[in-house]
Parts: structure tokens; C-alpha cells; sequence
């Protein structure tokens, strides 16, 4: 957080000078008037041009780890549950937290909260930390108490969500390793054996088909162009980001994602999984539900999903249900259309949304863990794709060579 110098006469009329760090200038002026002074002038403090701070540099482009902030948030909610105030457990949680950045945080959090700022507020000056979701439930704790519960409840999500992005990664990466070596292995054939078989085929006076062509002009490419090559990929990447930024592209990419073969499925079930939970962790936390269709919206991170759920919101708003706009989307399951209406009628939409939750864990579990298994025959396919392309092109030319050969007999 930036620091601003002040200069303040206190109660007796003494002139009072230091630094403060804080959000801003009209921040750092109530601080100090809920201190008892007068404020006479602030101002940012400046950096040297010159000065430069690598470990608050590394801080800043290195994300705290989602493991972290689960440990932080159940100590929290355990030291709250035992009666500590919340200076005191900050005070703990800053001497037992490791990461650089993620102390700095807490200390920054914990010099807002002696300065009479609500904790919701201090922790949501850190919007790349801590979630909205996340300073919503903190925030329903401080207005209508059981912050202990709600920080549970958090935290048992966050541990669940962060299980199965481990597994999903750990099911992804015999498949990545797998195609990393076949892609250099092909790297290898084109850049340095191709080019000796095409030089026998040429001196041979043998005419090249397309396959061999094809190849050749990529090992070429590769050899002597590899500047068009590393050009064409920047550019490739650069016009993929421009156009994932606009809104179109941001649709399209999104629906892609959800309609991908075997992929698709996988992506679908996270992302309903993850709404349907904390859909019904806010609506039991006392949430309203167009405050928790709006959190919920960057929960998914998913643009299809977030058109829906901003007409679910609309028609909640004109005294409509839940359930009706989901349906008449196509993007949400059978399961969650038919089980919210329930819900709605007996009042416990906040429960069966858990339950659909659990359901699609369960189901994304038994995905992930069956991965390997589905996306080995795709593995072979294009494996034996390319290594049947480049044993093509390499053969074709030798039946020429022995036609040639058994004329000259």
C-alpha cells in the first residue's frame, strides 16, 4: 500500500509529523482524526526513480498460493471460535505465515482493523487475495455474527476446490508428457534425418510427392526460416489474447470450452459444481440472491454460463423464480432445472444446491480419475497420425529409387 507523510497538531496543540500506509489520501485523513489529531497536510510519499526493490518486486508478480489462504482462513475461523479478538488472531496469523507478501497483507489488514475499519473492508483492499466471495461471507459474519461458521464454510470449499484442480492436473499430466515427446521426436526426424533422405531422393533423380514435399519444406522452415516460424507463433499468440479479450471472442472461446470432446464435459461439471456451491453457501449465509448470482458470476468465470445467470437475476428482480430462465437457456443440466423448482417450493434452494454440488464432485471425480484411460486411443491416433505421415513420406520415394534402379538392371 502507498505511504503518505502527514503533518497534524494533537489535542495539546503539539505539531505531530510521520508516515502512514494506507488505501489512499481520504483514508489516511480518518485514520488520523479517529487518533485525535488535527490534520494539517498530507501527501503521498515518493519513490526514487532509481531505488528498486526486488523482493517487493518477485512479491507483486507472484501469486499468495490458494493453500495459504485456506490455512489462513481456518486458523482465523478456529481463533475466532475460541473467544480471541481479531487484532490478537492477526497478530498470530502474521507470525506464523511464511509467505513474504501474504505477511505483508495481513499486517497491512490488521493496522486497518486498529484503526476502526470492519474487516470486510481491510480485506477487500485486496481484491487479488481475497475473493469477492470471500469478503462477502466475512461481511455477513460482522453483520449478523457466526463469522467462525461462515470462515469454515469457506475454507472447506476452498480445500475441495483446490483437490480436485490437483487431481485434474495430476490426471493431465501423463497425456502432456506424452505429447511433448512425440512432438520432439518428430522435431528430431524433420530437422535432422529428413534432410539426408531427400538429398539421396534428389541426387537419386527421384521427383518427390507431396507428403516428402510437405516435410521438406518444413525442415527448411525450421533450418533456415525459424525466424518466420518464432514470427508466425508470436503473432499467432498475440492475435489469440487481442481476440479472447473481446467480448465475441470471450463467448466463443467459452462455449468452445464447454462443447470440447471429452474436455467439454470435464470443464461443464467444474464449473456447475462450483456454482451450485457457493450459490448455497451464500443463500444459508443470509445472502440476498441477486447479491449471490452476482458473486457467482466470478465464481464460474465462464461468459455462457454468466448471460444465464444475469436473466436469472432479471426475472428475480420482477418476482419471477430461479428456475424458469435456467431452463429455458439449455446450458444448465436437467438435474439442476428440475431439483431448484423444489427447492423454491419448500424453501430449501440453499440445501438442494449442495446436494447437486456433491453430485457433480462425485461425477467429476470418477471423470478425472478415468481420464487416462479416455484420452489414451486419442494419444494413439495422433501419434500414429504423425509417425504414419512421416514413414509415408519417407517410403513413397524409396519405390521410386527401386523402379529407377531396376531399369538400369
Amino acid at each position: 500500500m502507498p505511504v503518505f507523510k502527514y503533518r497534524a497538531f494533537d489535542k495539546a496543540g503539539k505539531t505531530v509529523e510521520g508516515t502512514i500506509e494506507t488505501v489512499d489520501e481520504d483514508n489516511a485523513i480518518e485514520s488520523l482524526r479517529r487518533k485525535g489529531l488535527f490534520v494539517a497536510n498530507v501527501s503521498k510519499e515518493t519513490k526514487s526513480i532509481m531505488s528498486f526493490d526486488l523482493q517487493e518486486f518477485i512479491d507483486n508478480i507472484m501469486p499468495v498460493p490458494q493453500k495459504d489462504k485456506t490455512i489462513f482462513c481456518q486458523q482465523l475461523s478456529t481463533m475466532i471460535g475460541a473467544g480471541l479478538t481479531l487484532t490478537k488472531a492477526f497478530d498470530v496469523l502474521e507470525g506464523q505465515t511464511r509467505n513474504s507478501k501474504f505477511k505483508r497483507i495481513i499486517n497491512n489488514v490488521r493496522k486497518d482493523i486498529n484503526q476502526g475499519n470492519p474487516l470486510s473492508l481491510a480485506l477487500a483492499r485486496y481484491p487479488a487475495v481475497f475473493s469477492r466471495l470471500f469478503v462477502a461471507m466475512v461481511h455477513t459474519g460482522e453483520v449478523g455474527g457466526g463469522m467462525d461458521q461462515l470462515l469454515n464454510r469457506w475454507a472447506s470449499f476452498s480445500e475441495r476446490d483446490e483437490e480436485l484442480r490437483s487431481k485434474m492436473k495430476s490426471a493431465m499430466t501423463y497425456p502432456v508428457v506424452v505429447l511433448c515427446i512425440s512432438f520432439a521426436a518428430v522435431f528430431f526426424l524433420v530437422t535432422f534425418v529428413l534432410p539426408t533422405f531427400v538429398e539421396i531422393f534428389k541426387t537419386a533423380g527421384v521427383t518427390l510427392p507431396a507428403p516428402t514435399r510437405m516435410l521438406d519444406g518444413l525442415s527448411i522452415l525450421i533450418r533456415k526460416r525459424i525466424y518466420l516460424l518464432f514470427g508466425g507463433i508470436v503473432a499467432f499468440i498475440v492475435g489469440f489474447k487481442q481476440f479472447k479479450k473481446t467480448r465475441k471472442g470471450r463467448f466463443l472461446l467459452d462455449k468452445l470450452k464447454l462443447k470440447m470432446p471429452i474436455f467439454g464435459n470435464l470443464v461443464y461439471m467444474m464449473v456447475i459444481g462450483r456454482f451450485t456451491r457457493v450459490f448455497g453457501i451464500l443463500l444459508a449465509s443470509g445472502i440476498t440472491v441477486i447479491e449471490t448470482l452476482e458473486i457467482c458470476k466470478e465464481v464460474t468465470n465462464n461468459v455462457v454460463i454468466n448471460r444465464v445467470l444475469d436473466r436469472v437475476a432479471l426475472n428475480v428482480k420482477r418476482g419471477g423464480s430461479i428456475s424458469k430462465p435456467m431452463a429455458d437457456s439449455g446450458v444448465f443440466s436437467p438435474l439442476v432445472t428440475n431439483i431448484i423448482p423444489v427447492g423454491e417450493e419448500t424453501g430449501t434452494v440453499d440445501k438442494l444446491m449442495i446436494k447437486i454440488a456433491d453430485f457433480y464432485d462425485r461425477d467429476l471425480e470418477n471423470l478425472i480419475r478415468n481420464l487416462s484411460s479416455v484420452i489414451e486411443p486419442v494419444l494413439l491416433v495422433v501419434m500414429g497420425g504423425m509417425v504414419g505421415f512421416i514413414a509415408m513420406s519417407l517410403i513413397l520415394p524409396m519405390y521410386d529409387i527401386i523402379k529407377v534402379v531396376r531399369r538400369g538392371m
